[in-house]
């Protein structure tokens, strides 16, 4: 018997004898398994229905993902239309509730003066005697001020409730967004579901994809087909039954009565049954037998298949019936979705409107609420400047009671001289009479004998008299009159002596009339003493016309005090960082070990100057460490105090190196000689920025700093004169450090008397000052400001051009850490002994010396050439290294000379990048920070620079040096070109805007950064 899980083959047993009536069971059970055809034929409904169901849920599953589609496409416009709204909502409510803020701000501020008024009782003497005591706001109808609060809370009402309309509206459509998009997606969790089951199923059907159909139904013909293979199986069964009882003795009659009645649709056995028997062989009737009784033992298990696979597929037309209905369900739900939508979209234009409707309304009572807060501050100002004029009503009176006084003594002293004329003209009148009396006639001269002249006093004009007020209540009323500012009436009533009550010290400015001299003029003030530029306490708002001659005298006058100590001081700075280049030379490397033998099993051994290369790198870690704190703390404090003493420290710490003996020590004697250097740096550019115009900074500054080329020369005939000492108990360089830290605390005396500025220079006089301050007011960069403003720190933070400067000043002093630290002992290496490669820094340091002060000349004479030369400058070191680098490093070899000493062009574009920086900002926060960025990139390129050269690459001519020394100036290039085009665009920015002489005058010296100042111009 064959079926889909039984083998057909004959078993190798022997066979038993096999009795009719076995043979009859058999039969009988074959004709009972006929029965599973109904299966059969419900697995062929079931199939039919599957694929019906199959057809049209494809059908159900594009029109519902169609509409679907368009439904969310819908639902996507809708919603970008409702957060519109929303944002609509969400700005109104940001500038309701800013519009609230100002308005409880200007009410208080009113009520704060309304109270003041209220407490504030008029002086009893300025009113009749008949008068009840009143207080000033009895004088003025405060019932105005209820009236304008009260239409500014309306309108503000009346704006609160558009917004909550708005609100409302925006709930209810976010509410049916809401609705719709439920519906339209309510059925999808459970569709999931059945699309998991469909992808573990593979299926690859062109339905909706995850559908589970074409897998059940792919089951389902897959097991019906068994169910027939499977019953095909048992009708060979019967057949053969059939075929048995036939060749067997009395079993024709069994057969033919058993093959009758067969269920319905089985119509086979009856032909075999009526049929005469072929005859057979026995072997064959045995063969016959045995596999009859084999497959009659496996007539069960089919069955049990059969029902198996029957039920199987009852469950999977369940499944499948119920997959359907949740497509027709979710497809129900679709069009519920989008008959609401139909609704919703009919309703958007009234969401739409709504919208609209607020922000009309708002901007109405918007205005509305700002026109009455103006009148609330015009009130607030006017009740305010009341309150201010009764103070100064009172500082009025104290000044007339005073010139009452002054006038009633002048008179009593007049009177009193008068009287005595008086009598000594009476005394005289007797004495000429008595003695001359006789012998004149009287009718000589009728008047010989009247009496003297005797005057009397008379008020003509001015019946009222001064009230009577105490001094300390006019004293309260000046402090009060000072507190607000009123500098004018401060100034011209108490500095002029006219009030004889003590004040606090006022501040006054020189105006010079035509052709005189400089003469006290009254300063209006704005902010406390500490916020505005110390400018602020000598000069007005408004430009003072000055003598060019005299500004002139007086630039020289700062030109002969301050260059000369920042030249000497910041070539001391130069100086001592290069020292240690020379130093090396004269044994340092070897007593303090600065020298490692890396490898010695080559001939001469391999060294490493790593050490060195870090301690030079060290003194500007201790730079790094110090700029800020440093910087910080010479604009908050005196600077020359400051400098005074952070110098002397400088030069001790400088002579503490004679005493370091290892590695270790001259690391920590470098940071710490770093850390206290770094002050001079940027308080010399601060300087300058406070004493000079634009234009005349990027003189000065080239003034000071080509000393760093000039010192090269100074300080290598210094070490070139140590170099002949021979005896002594000190080694060379220790004496070297001994002079450079000796010079340095002479040079820290002579700081402390640096003044703070221009505002306070001792060596200037008052008139000379004021005029040093007001040649500054042009370019807008004000004088100095002691306080640390926190909006400048983050200005500067994010200003591009800093940050383009500081990029530009690290990459260009690379050369510097490299020169500095190692120049003597790289130029040793071209074959030239200890005190020639001393001598030939000098080519060097004059071009440093020299190219600094023409770049400087050129740039104050043609304005914005600075980044045009500081390009043209950085080509001749690119030359120099490529020279360095690529020529023959033979013994004396003039190429690499001559690349080295163009290296020192280095100088003017170092130069070029701290006046470009420094005179393109304001502020007085803001140059500090600037002046520290600056030289944190200083530190950080002389870091980089030392760590480039590698002593094992001398026999490739340090390639990681040169290489990244021309690369870096190529970055300076690029750079430049950018900050250039950032600047010119700035420029023509402002240049665009409305010029106000009188207003950019005001703003010179309020403390304002670039960007702040409208007013500011950049140089290029």
């Amino acid at each position: 018997m064959v079926s889909s899980n039984s083998s057909a083959s004959i078993r190798e047993t022997s066979p038993a004898p096999t009795s009719l009536d076995t043979l009859v069971s058999h039969l009988v059970a074959s004709k009972r398994s006929l029965s599973s055809i109904e299966h059969v034929w419900r697995a062929n409904e079931i199939v039919t229905s599957t694929r019906a169901y199959l057809e049209n849920s494809v059908i159900t599953s594009a029109r519902t993902s169609f509409l679907r589609a368009g439904i969310t496409t819908q639902l996507h416009t809708l919603e970008s239309v409702h957060a519109h709204s929303k944002a609509i909502e969400a700005e109104g409510a940001k500038e309701y509730a800013g519009v609230l803020r100002t308005l409880d701000e200007a009410d208080e501020r009113l009520r704060r003066t309304l109270d003041t008024l209220r407490t504030t009782i008029v002086e009893h003497s300025l009113r009749p005697e008949s008068d009840q005591r009143k207080n000033l706001l009895d004088f003025v109808d405060e019932g105005g001020v209820d009236k304008l609060l009260a239409a500014v809370e309306n309108s503000a009402n009346a704006a609160k409730e558009a917004h909550n309309e708005l609100v409302q509206t925006n709930l209810g459509f976010h509410s049916d967004l809401g609705r719709i998009q439920n519906i339209n997606h309510g059925s999808q969790s459970s569709l999931h579901e059945w699309s998991k089951k469909g992808a573990a199923g593979g299926s690859h059907s062109n339905m909706a994809p995850g559908s589970p159909i074409p897998d059940m139904l792919q089951s389902m013909e897959d097991r019906a087909k068994d169910m027939a293979d499977n019953l095909e199986s048992l009708v060979k069964h019967f057949d053969l039954c059939v075929t048995a009882i036939k060749h067997t003795e009395g079993g024709g009659d069994a057969a033919q009565r058993l093959a009758d009645d067969l269920p319905e649709g089985m119509d086979v056995g009856q032909e075999i049954a009526s049929a005469a028997p072929e005859p057979i062989t026995d072997q064959e009737r045995e063969d016959m037998l045995e596999v009859l009784a084999n497959d009659a033992d496996q007539v069960e298990e089919v069955l049990a298949e059969i029902r198996d696979h029957i039920n199987e597929m009852e469950t999977l037309f369940g499944d499948t019936t119920a997959y359907v209905a949740e497509l027709d369900k979710d497809h129900s739900n679709v069009l519920e979705a989008f008959r609401q939508l139909e609704s919703l979209e009919g309703r958007l234009h009234g969401f739409v409107a709504q919208s609209q409707v607020f922000v009309m309304r708002w901007d109405d009572e918007k205005a509305k609420i700002n026109e009455r807060m103006s009148e609330l501050e015009s009130l607030g100002d006017f009740y305010s400047g009341y309150l201010s004029a009764y103070d100064n009503l009172l500082v009025e009176i104290g000044r007339r009671q005073f010139m009452e006084q002054q006038m009633e003594k002048v008179l009593q002293d007049a009177m009193r001289k008068l009287d005595t004329l008086y009598e000594e003209d009476s005394m005289k009148r007797e004495a000429f009479k008595t003695d001359y009396g006789d012998f004149l006639p009287v009718d000589i001269w009728p008047g010989l004998i009247n009496p003297p002249l005797r005057f009397e006093t008379a008020q003509v004009n001015g019946t009222e008299k001064v009230p009577d007020i105490s001094k300390s209540v006019i004293q309260r009323a000046i402090h009060r009159v000072e507190g607000k500012h009123n500098f004018y009436l401060a100034s011209s009533r108490i500095a002029e002596k006219t009030i004889p009550y003590e004040t606090s010290p006022s501040t006054t400015t020189m105006v010079q009339a035509a052709g005189g001299p400089l003469q006290p003029q009254p300063q209006q003030q704005f902010g406390s003493s500490s916020e505005k530029d110390a400018a602020a306490a000598i000069v007005p708002d408004h430009a003072v016309v000055y003598d060019r001659s005299l500004a002139r005298r007086v630039q020289r006058k700062i030109d002969w005090f301050l260059i000369p100590i920042m030249w000497f001081g910041y070539g001391l700075v130069y100086y001592d960082k290069a020292i240690l280049g020379s130093a090396v030379l004269f044994g340092m490397t070897q007593d303090l070990q600065l020298r490692v033998v890396v490898d010695p099993s080559t001939t001469p051994p391999i060294t490493s100057t790593q050490r060195l290369s870090w301690a030079t790198s060290m003194f500007y870690f201790g730079m790094l460490a110090g700029l800020y704190p440093l910087t910080f703390l010479l604009q908050r404090f005196n600077i020359g105090r400051v400098l005074c003493g952070i110098v002397i420290l400088w030069g001790l710490i400088c002579m503490l190196t004679a005493a370091v003996n290892n590695w270790e020590g001259l690391f920590a004697q470098r940071f710490f000689l770093g850390f206290v250097e770094s002050i001079i740096p940027t308080g010399f550019m601060c300087i300058v920025s406070g004493y000079y115009t634009q234009e005349e900074q990027a003189l000065r500054q080239s003034w000071w700093f080509s000393s760093t080329g000039a010192w090269t020369i100074i300080g290598g005939a210094l070490n070139y004169g140590f170099a002949q000492i021979t005896g002594g108990s000190l080694r060379r360089w220790q004496y070297i450090y001994l002079l450079a830290g000796a010079l340095t605390v002479g040079f820290g005396c002579v700081c402390f008397w640096i003044p703070n500025s221009a505002v306070d220079a001792w060596f200037l006089t008052e008139e000379e000052r004021v005029v040093a301050v007001e040649r500054l007011r042009k370019g807008q960069t004000g004088v100095r400001c002691q306080m640390l403003k926190k909006e400048q720190l983050r200005e500067a933070l994010l200003d591009i051009k800093i940050w383009l400067v500081f990029f530009m000043m690290a990459a260009a002093y690379t050369v510097n850490g490299a020169v500095s630290g190692f120049g003597p002992l790289i130029v040793s290496t071209f074959g030239y002994t200890t005190l020639e490669s001393i001598l030939i820094q000098f080519p060097l340091g004059g071009i440093v010396f020299v190219f600094v002060l023409l770049t400087g000349y050129f740039s104050s004479r043609v304005r914005n050439i600075n980044l045009i030369l500081l390009i043209l400058c950085c080509l001749p070191v690119i030359a120099g290294c490529a020279m360095i680098w690529k020529s023959e490093w033979y013994p004396r070899a003039p190429t690499p000379v001559a690349g080295y000493t163009i290296i020192g062009f280095f100088g003017p574009v170092v130069f070029l990048i701290i006046n470009i920086g420094m005179a393109n900002v304001a502020g007085a926060t803001k140059k500090s920070f600037t002046a520290a960025a600056i030289f944190v990139a200083y530190c950080v390129g002389n870091i980089v620079g030392p760590q480039l050269i590698k002593t094992q690459t001398l026999d490739r001519h340090y390639p990681e040096l040169w290489l990244g020394l021309i690369i870096c100036y190529c970055i300076v290039i690029i750079l430049a070109i950018s900050l250039y085009l950032h600047l010119r665009t700035e420029n023509k920015k402002r240049d665009r805007l409305p010029w106000n002489e009188a207003e950019r005058d005001k703003m010179a010296f309020r403390d304002l950064t670039d960007k702040e100042n409208p007013y500011f111009r950049y140089i290029l």
